[in-house]
């Protein structure tokens, strides 16, 4: 498919998501870490059950399958061998200083997913090991995450 069409079909979609998603008080009706996925075009990493071809926007989203796996699998290798859990500044270092806002998308689509524990979080954002911009990790979904642009 042309990705004029395809971008203009997935932007139709991210808006019945966002528009839907919400109720007339400004409450979430679905899944938060989902809500935020689609909001920064983000792959849906843990929300695939929609999709059991493979995934028709899988050129389209600014964080993609491939990225996200990389950066997942290697973390949760490190979890779960008992290896500490690097920095934000590790990780931007492993995966590149070009990164950063998508590693800080990464682990807040996680933490929105309730992914990971508490100790995850606490290594990941150890002061003064992290930038500023990632404290947003932690923070739940608010209405400038409810924006269509």
């Amino acid at each position: 498919m042309d990705t004029t069409l395809l971008r203009a079909a997935y932007e139709t979609y991210r808006a019945q998501i966002m528009l839907n998603g919400i109720d007339h008080e400004g409450k979430l009706r679905i899944d938060p870490a989902y809500y935020f996925a689609v909001s920064v075009r983000m792959f849906p990493y843990f929300h695939t059950h929609w999709c059991d071809d493979p995934d028709p926007f899988s050129e389209i989203y600014s964080i993609g399958q491939e990225f996200m796996d990389e950066v997942l699998t290697y973390v949760d290798d490190l979890r779960r061998q008992g290896h500490p859990i690097p920095s934000f500044y590790a990780l931007e270092g492993k995966f590149g200083n070009n990164q950063k806002s998508a590693l800080i998308q990464i682990f807040r689509y996680c933490y929105l997913s309730g992914r990971f524990d508490p100790d995850f979080y606490g290594s990941l954002l150890n002061l003064p090991e992290y930038p500023t911009g990632a404290s947003a990790i932690l923070e739940e979904i608010s209405k400038h995450d409810c924006l269509l642009v």
